[in-house]
């Protein structure tokens, strides 16, 4: 840990090699030989997630869905499971982008599932034949209330965020760009109409504004529009 002071430590060992019992060299993850590789493999990412999202922020992307699809879209959640994704290929044929800005922070959120899926969605919840429009309409919907959600709980970590225009994409093997480096974390949602993916990535702004700047530094300037 003095070495690599940001980075997670991960110990594996045995009884005849006990870890650093004091706090300031105890490492994040302990895991005894042998091990089971499923299990290391879902402990190692957890630490990992921890390490690049804030654990409120895992907490509310994992809960809120959940609540919204149970009560107001009146689904059986069967499973939600989060995970970092690396890929830039989205899950799902139909999308919905949601980005949002403000003071601390920036980033976007995808909502993706199945057209068909969310076609059902539509069904289920009331549409009158529903096409894949509506499909999209749904998935942005979801998206709006999980942002609602996450502007309110998550406010301390986002800051005072707005949430951008949507934006509908359709296709196979939908790619993505972003401008961080690192992974995006990822909530998989199972319905009883099919899955649902979150997809979330967002930098924090560290800009401190210019204290010595004067009021109307704004004038002084000009902005032209090609």
């Amino acid at each position: 840990k003095d070495t690599h002071a940001n980075l997670p430590i991960i110990w594996v060992g045995d009884e005849r090699a006990a870890p650093p019992d004091d706090e300031a060299h105890k490492p994040d993850l302990l895991l005894q030989h042998p091990v089971d590789p499923v299990d290391f493999r879902t402990q190692v990412e957890q630490v990992l997630m921890l390490d690049v999202y804030p654990s409120q922020m895992v907490s509310c992307l994992r809960n809120a869905p959940n609540t919204i699809l149970t009560q107001t879209f009146q689904l059986e959640v069967l499973e939600v499971e989060t995970c970092l994704k690396y890929s830039e290929t989205l899950h799902g044929n139909a999308s919905t982008l949601l980005p949002f800005y403000g003071d601390q922070s920036m980033g976007h959120m995808f909502i993706t599932g199945a057209r068909d899926e969310l076609i059902q969605l539509c069904e289920h919840i009331g549409y009158d034949e529903p096409d894949k429009y509506d499909a999209a309409d749904i998935a942005g919907e979801i998206g709006n209330q999980v942002m609602g959600v996450a502007k309110r709980e998550l406010a301390d970590i986002l800051g005072e965020v707005q949430i951008g225009l949507p934006l509908t994409m359709m296709g196979d093997q939908i790619s993505t760009y972003h401008g961080k480096r690192g992974p995006t974390l990822s909530v998989r949602i199972r319905c009883d109409f099919g899955e649902l993916w979150i997809d979330v990535n967002f930098v924090r702004l560290d800009v401190q504004p210019d204290t010595d700047m004067e009021d109307n530094f704004l004038d002084s300037g000009e902005i032209s529009f090609l």
